[in-house]
């Protein structure tokens, strides 16, 4: 993969964090253009003191990681940086100035060695959305000035306790990022186009039918067992007290079952006080790969 050439019409003022083109022109950054379109996360309802302080610890991760790309860290190596050092990521650039040299200006936070594209986050949790958007204009971008192909572009979010994971996130379609470009030359608010699902869309809302389906039938199953063992415990009783043994009709016959006891092994209790004897009996079982489907925030 060949080296990016760096944009030398565009500077950035890291004290103001502004962008200027040609020493003349003030451009936008992609993080006020979301948030004067609406695209931005809504961080309206935190304490400002936390904000605050959620900014410092975004900007010193940022700047430890670029230090570190760029082979200048000085000192001891933070959390951030070990744990982001044993992601073993194939970095070709970090914070890499990208514009449109016209209204739009940014730092991209990583570019791998494919050119796949990487954000850093240290939010309490990834906006998936907004991030969509970030990513994909970063993306779009990159293509237009480099005649390059972005495969894939990724989240990379550090929890509380500095701990990394790296989240594929999908792209939006160029034709949103030209449109919201085109509607910031005209002076309007952007306006989200009516796009058709994709097929991998539309397999996300088939697996999503068919599992709110089998849902809504073990829900139906579940009333159904109650009112069947509320009936059982009716019969059970009735045919106690008068001694019955079987009842026939034309459709079924019922049966009356005396108490009885069923042999079993707690195996929670032989793991604790026979552990060998259990290591010794215990069986294994392949778990096939599975998904986990959320539908009204309950795993399903």
């Amino acid at each position: 993969m060949k080296k990016l050439a760096p944009n030398t019409r565009v500077k950035f003022y890291s004290l103001t964090h502004s962008y200027l083109l040609d020493s003349v022109f003030y451009l936008m950054g992609v993080t006020d253009l979301m948030k004067k379109h609406h695209l931005s996360a809504d961080y309206s309802g935190i304490d400002e003191k936390k904000m605050d302080k959620a900014r410092e610890r975004g900007s010193r991760g940022h700047a430890e990681i670029d230090a570190y790309c760029k082979g200048k860290l000085k000192g001891k190596p933070s959390n951030v940086v070990k744990n982001f050092k044993a992601l073993n990521l194939d970095v070709m650039e970090s914070e890499f100035l990208i514009s449109d040299n016209e209204m739009i200006a940014s730092q991209i936070d990583i570019i791998l060695g494919d050119y796949s594209i990487i954000d850093v986050k240290f939010t309490s949790q990834l906006h998936i959305k907004p991030l969509q958007w970030q990513l994909s204009i970063y993306a779009y971008l990159l293509e237009m000035n480099y005649n390059i192909k972005v495969p894939k572009t990724y989240g990379l979010h550090f929890d509380k306790e500095d701990n990394p994971s790296l989240v594929e996130i999908q792209r939006l379609p160029d034709s949103q990022v030209a449109e919201l470009f085109k509607a910031e030359r005209e002076g309007r608010i952007y306006e989200p186009l009516p796009t058709a699902p994709t097929p991998a869309d539309k397999a996300v809302m088939e697996l999503h039918r068919v599992t709110t389906y089998i849902d809504s039938l073990k829900r139906q199953i579940k009333e159904a067992e109650e009112e069947k063992n509320a009936l059982q415990e009716a019969f059970i009783k009735q045919m106690e007290e008068s001694g019955t043994k079987s009842i026939v009709t034309d459709f079924c016959r019922i049966t009356y079952v005396g108490e009885s006891i069923r042999e079993g092994v707690d195996t929670k209790l032989l793991k604790a006080e026979q552990p060998e004897i259990f290591e010794q009996y215990k069986k294994l079982t392949i778990v096939k790969p599975s998904v986990r489907i959320s539908t009204n925030n309950k795993d399903v």
